[in-house]
């Protein structure tokens, strides 16, 4: 099954992933694939994203992936050389964590399917306009290479996945577009995500 799990900014799409990633290490089951939490600053309730970090599944390992544009030199990257993407958006995302995640999801192919639940947070514009980002995610979800998926984007990319994906992978049987908040049907066991 491929869940397409989509929301607006600060819809609660990471945070309900974290408790999709405890509920399936609670019951031993395998996960692969990342998590991008939001890393934050300011204080009375004026907290503002300036990075993204990336949480390697399933050991848990986190990197810093991302820098908002104005925050690259303040302290945001302080412990990761500065990003050298070449692709500018209001986001630099940091190259060598790029490469590190396509050489991780490099190995998986149908012969030797992603373990578990493939956790990709998120496909956005980079992967979906050729140029560049975890370009071995949209590999895998192409060639059907997971037992179960769940893939995060925005809604302004939904329909353009549902095509990708849907017709190759059996419809609507196959393919399930859900919110923050959804009950989950991974390696035919049901799971309730609160």
């Amino acid at each position: 099954m491929l869940y397409l799990l989509t929301g607006e900014i600060e819809s609660g799409k990471t945070s309900w992933l974290k408790r999709v990633i405890a509920a399936m290490q609670a019951n031993e089951a395998a996960l692969s694939g990342f998590i991008s939490p939001a890393v934050f600053t300011g204080a009375d309730q004026t907290f503002e994203k300036v990075a993204i970090d990336c949480q390697l599944l399933p050991e848990g390992i986190t990197l810093r992936f991302g820098w908002r544009d104005d925050q690259v030199g303040n302290g945001a990257g302080a412990l990761y050389s500065p990003p050298v993407s070449a692709v500018r958006l209001r986001w630099q995302f940091d190259d060598e964590v790029m490469r590190l995640l396509n050489d991780r999801l490099a190995c998986y192919d149908n012969e030797h399917p992603t373990p578990g639940l493939l956790i990709v947070d998120e496909l956005g514009f980079l992967e979906f306009r050729g140029r560049g980002g975890v370009t071995q995610a949209l590999r895998i979800l192409d060639e059907g290479c997971y037992q179960d998926a769940i893939a995060v984007m925005r809604p302004s990319l939904l329909d353009e996945a549902y095509q990708r994906w849907a017709p190759g992978a059996g419809g609507d049987n196959f393919v399930r577009i859900i919110e923050p908040g959804a009950d989950l049907l991974v390696a035919n066991r049901s799971y309730v995500i609160s």
